[in-house]
């Protein structure tokens, strides 16, 4: 091992004293977190210097103020059209041979339009909820009475009970919505 013990005790010297009562160390601490608080507040007014010198943002400015051409006053529909083509042209660019065919048949303004029409009048969610619940009640009376007539269960039945009951919950759609107001 490389150290003794002995009973002699070990000298060391006593910390200078200033005029304070404070030890030169300490003062050495205190002169370096002094210097070092000014640095950082030398540091925050650069940082806000630059911030004053750059242009103010489009946020920062009052509505009155935004440049011109920045955003369009309005947006048409050749606006809309142009945007859409583009956006499709895109998108089309990586997809594979099959659905660029697929995405250019349904993408027709023909197709589009017979499919925007049927979208807001065929999937109507009164209408499927009606057409089930009258198609499995409806099958169920159905082989309910051909079990007991001994007759064969004919399938068709169920998509005549479908759309009949599709049928008549849209009608009573039509009559109870205009009657049923919303008060806000």
């Amino acid at each position: 091992m490389s150290e003794q013990y002995s009973n002699t005790p070990e000298i060391h010297s006593a910390p200078e004293m200033t005029s304070d009562y404070q030890t030169k160390e300490s003062l050495d601490e205190q002169a370096y977190e002094k210097q070092e608080t000014l640095q950082k507040n030398i540091d925050i007014d650069q940082a806000r210097a630059k911030v004053l010198e750059q242009p103010p943002t489009l946020a920062a400015l009052p509505y009155d103020e935004t440049p011109e051409g920045s955003q369009p006053e309005y947006i048409d529909k050749t606006m809309k059209k142009n945007t859409l083509k583009n956006e499709l042209t895109i998108i089309r660019h990586n997809l594979p041979t099959s659905q660029k065919i697929l995405s250019m048949t349904i993408h027709q303004p023909l197709i589009k339009k017979a499919s925007d029409i049927s979208a807001n009048t065929v999937t109507r969610p009164v209408g499927l909820l009606g057409g089930g619940v009258f198609a499995f009640v409806g099958s169920l009376v159905y082989l309910m009475l051909d079990k007991y007539i001994g007759l064969q269960y004919n399938y068709l039945f169920f998509v005549i009970f479908f759309v009949f009951g599709y049928v008549f919950a849209v009608l009573l759609e039509l009559i109870f919505k205009p009657l049923h107001r919303h008060k806000d």
